[in-house]
């Protein structure tokens, strides 16, 4: 068996993020990059824990984003607070789900999340981050 390789991971969340309309916010920024970016065939939305997005986002990455040929991870949101990452999470998910469902096109993204968003262990760590993996087109996966 071939060792994990790490994707690209990369942070676009940002500090000012602590607010009401957040998941708004999220999801405009998360439905741009899937609608202008061509090369993005797939993506996941889910959170993750750590002292740092790298480390947070290298640890979920596993065999089964590998299968999926992930080769991007990108932080959109952090907080202290794992309930709130948590709430964004489904909350996206749930957004982007109705979005697949509702567009009749080749040309959309493939939503890889199937179980519903929000759960998973209580973390310790000091940083929690939600994050979406993707497949690009054109990069080594």
């Amino acid at each position: 068996m071939n060792p994990v390789e790490i994707p690209l991971i990369t942070d676009r969340s940002s500090r000012t993020d602590d607010n009401a309309d957040v998941v708004d916010k999220l999801g405009a920024l998360v439905h741009e990059m899937l609608t202008r970016d061509p090369t993005i065939r797939r993506f996941y939305v889910g959170i993750a824990s750590g002292v740092d997005h790298r480390s947070a986002l290298k640890r979920r990455f596993d065999k089964t984003k590998q299968d999926w040929g992930i080769n991007e991870m990108i932080a959109i949101y952090r907080s202290e607070h794992q309930p709130i990452c948590r709430q964004v999470e489904s909350e996206l998910e749930t957004y982007f789900q109705s979005v697949n469902a509702d567009i009749v096109s080749m040309d959309k993204p493939d939503l890889l999340n199937r179980t519903g968003g929000g759960g998973g262990r209580i973390s310790g760590q000091p940083w929690h981050y939600v994050y979406v993996a993707v497949q690009r087109l054109g990069k080594k996966s």
